[in-house]
Order: structure tokens, then sequence, then C-alpha cells
């Protein structure tokens, strides 16, 4: 009997593991999926920065809002005052 008990408990054990790993699994997936996603529409919003597109063209295709752009703008300016600073073209 406690040998029995003690199979169940180690099988319940086991299967909850198991299914614990394949949550964490999934979520992180998930996760990181999101996480592309969100890199690919700065790298678009990015690119249309670099093109002159107005902000409020650039919040209509990505939907980012007016702050995030903002915030793409001075990472891209800073980048190329950067480069200037360094002399990265020459």
């Amino acid at each position: 009997m406690t040998s029995n008990i003690s199979k169940t408990i180690k099988e319940t054990f086991e299967k909850t593991r198991k299914e614990g790993i394949e949550e964490g699994i999934e979520k992180g997936m998930e996760k990181g999926m999101e996480k592309g996603m969100e890199k690919g529409i700065e790298m678009i919003a990015i690119n249309m920065i670099k093109k002159g597109k107005s902000i409020e063209e650039i919040m209509e295709v990505t939907e980012l809002t007016n702050e995030r752009i903002i915030e793409l703008k001075r990472r891209i300016n800073n980048s190329i005052m950067e480069c200037k600073n360094k002399e990265c073209d020459k």
C-alpha cells in the first residue's frame, strides 16, 4: 500500500513538473515573439524616420506612440552625432 501511494505521488509530481515546464516554454516563446514583433515595428519606424516621414505617418503605420517615435528619433540623432565625433565615415 505504501509503495502504491509513493508511486502515485511520484507520478503526480512528474506529471505536474512536465506540465510546468511545457507551460514555461510556451510562455517564453510567446514573450520572445512579442519582443521580436516590437523590434520589427521599431525598425520600420526607424527606416521611416530616416526617409523623412512625418511623425503622424509613422504613428499611423506602426501604431507607436508619439513619445516612442520621438525617442527613436533622438536615438538616431545621438548615433549620428557620435559617429560624426568619431569620424565614422572617414
